[in-house]
């Protein structure tokens, strides 16, 4: 084919062709004008990338890649090219991008809770999503419910039920009340005494999984471990992860319970993890969440960690009395708040062994506790 207004081969490029096995290459397109629109008539590819922000938050970027697309240098393609750069009605119309907030294992630590939803708001978020564990470890669980009751008369929000709620509700049906004061049960019995009727029918009027749509936007599923199980642990990589995503009936699964956050792709579909607000893993403790950006397309996510006032939370240890009610617990508590290491599921893993044969649950002495504590986790810091 000639030159013309239609097609042109430079031949004399050192890079021609730069896409090999097409008879007639045209570069009349070397840079596609079509990279920057969310629809375009050729095959692109996308990559996430993990990115580290100014605020130390990790953002993952959806980036768009043409470097096997050949559409714009077919030359019969000339006029599908020119029909999405006129403005004949195929030109897309710019869609407002919208942000959701999400949130999961507050762990009644109310104030990590006010800083990530502050800043949430900050960034545009007008809609929220929590995955489930409101409450139990932390003081003063009242707080954080009476900031989500306000939340939810001010905002769109979606809440999930997490294995935390399901144990307040079974303990609440229960005719063997045996929770006590001690280290084994005490921080859920704490938790529970200072629950209301109302927390209690709110627990009970949540689905364990779920569907959150958007007008314009991709449909969630929301869970808190997993679609099966409040329960289930879903990390990355996992053939468990990998099981329960082939079976998503959307392409974007929600779930927490890791305290482990993250953001992870398998054959088309995405399971993102917005960390934990109330105990954090990892980052020096610090409070994770995460934003869920839409373009009316595609969900982008941006993993979040917020500094806040973490001796405030220790000090309502103290004034509570939960110190008192679960002493080993809320000490394994409050260094996993400071420092975002756990290892509370070893320790007690080690302490029903230690007690294995000779002591029942709950009933496992205090200074078997400590013992457990110092062969797992010596390093703990001393109080």
């Amino acid at each position: 084919m000639e030159a013309s207004y239609r097609f042109f081969a430079n031949k004399a490029c050192k890079y021609y062709p730069c896409h090999e096995g097409m008879e007639e290459f045209n570069c009349l397109f070397c840079y596609c004008p079509l990279y920057g629109r969310e629809r375009c008539p050729g095959n692109p590819e996308y990559i996430l990338k993990k990115e580290t922000g100014k605020d130390g938050g990790e953002y993952v970027r959806k980036i768009k890649s043409c470097m096997n697309c050949t559409f714009p240098h077919d030359a019969k393609n000339y006029d599908v090219m020119m029909q999405f750069l006129e403005n004949t009605g195929e030109r897309e119309k710019e869609k407002k991008q919208l942000t959701v907030a999400v949130l999961a294992d507050i762990h009644s630590n109310h104030t990590a809770l006010e800083a990530c939803v502050e800043l949430a708001r900050k960034k545009g978020a007008r809609k929220f999503i929590f995955l489930g564990d409101y409450v139990s470890d932390c003081a003063y669980p009242q707080k954080t419910m009476e900031f989500l009751y306000r939340l939810k008369e001010n905002y769109d929000c979606m809440f999930i039920r997490g294995n935390r709620e399901e144990y307040m509700l079974a303990y609440a049906k229960s005719s063997e009340k045996n929770w006590k004061p001690c280290s084994a049960s005490g921080s859920l019995f704490y938790t529970y005494e200072n629950l209301t009727k109302r927390d209690l029918d709110f627990f009970a009027s949540m689905e364990n999984h779920g569907t959150a749509s958007y007008p314009g936007c991709p449909k969630l599923t929301v869970c808190h471990g997993s679609i099966e199980s409040a329960k289930e642990l879903l990390f990355e990589g996992e053939e468990n992860t990998r099981r329960i995503l082939s079976g998503c009936k959307t392409d974007y699964l929600l779930s927490a319970h890791t305290h482990i956050q993250f953001a992870w792709e398998y054959q088309g579909k995405y399971i993102i993890n917005p960390g934990s607000v109330g105990e954090p893993w990892y980052y020096g403790g610090r409070a994770q969440f995460a934003l869920l950006h839409c373009d009316g397309s595609n969900w982008t996510p941006e993993l979040l960690r917020v500094s806040y006032d973490v001796e405030q939370t220790m000090r309502e240890f103290a004034e509570s009395g939960l110190n008192d009610m679960a002493p080993s617990w809320a000490r394994m508590s409050r260094e996993t708040i400071r420092t975002g290491v756990d290892k509370s599921t070893p320790v007690l893993n080690r302490v029903t062994e230690i007690c294995a044969g000779t002591y029942m649950w709950p009933d496992y002495p205090e200074e078997l506790w400590e013992q457990a504590i110092r062969e797992v986790w010596p390093e703990m810091q001393e109080e």
